[in-house]
């Protein structure tokens, strides 16, 4: 899920070029944390990086916030969107329009020491003439011996 798109096709965007907030506020209950990006989008190919500006008029929008409770040390959850515009690809067939992209996703962890629990899931939704829908998820489990800490990780 998490691969670079110019390296094995991975399916969610991990390079773009803006702004990025980010943040945590302390309640009695726990941790609240955000971080939120407006940015230049995925340009017509998969590997484009518009660094300058976006081949579109919009700019792609993320945000990410997640819940670490006090009564729970090592716990968390969170849930993250982003929207972005993807725009046409005249020289691909197919591709003459552009392409509405959703990406919503949840995750949930447990990282005290000495054992490690994290799931992911991602939920990607393109559209253009139609609607297709993609998925991808992993979870992963560790257990720290000593200075040693060995993991197993299943995605699909």
């Amino acid at each position: 899920m998490y691969r670079f798109a110019d390296d094995g096709g991975g399916i969610l965007p991990v390079h773009f070029v803006g702004l990025e907030s980010s943040g945590n506020l302390a309640f009695s209950a726990g941790q609240f944390s955000y971080t939120g990006n407006i940015a230049n989008g995925r340009g017509q190919t998969l590997d484009e990086i518009q660094l300058i500006k976006d081949s579109n008029s919009g700019k792609m929008f993320s945000l990410m916030v997640a819940f670490e409770p006090t009564a729970l040390e090592g716990f968390g959850i969170g849930a993250n969107v982003l929207y972005d515009s993807i725009p046409n690809n005249p020289g691909v067939v197919g591709r003459d329009i552009g392409i509405e992209e959703t990406i919503a996703g949840a995750h949930v962890y447990y990282t005290n020491d000495p054992l490690e629990l994290i799931a992911e899931f991602q939920y990607i939704t393109h559209k253009d003439r139609r609607d297709y829908n993609h998925g991808g998820a992993y979870a992963q489990i560790a257990y720290k011996f000593g200075q040693i800490k060995p993991y197993y990780r299943f995605d699909t």
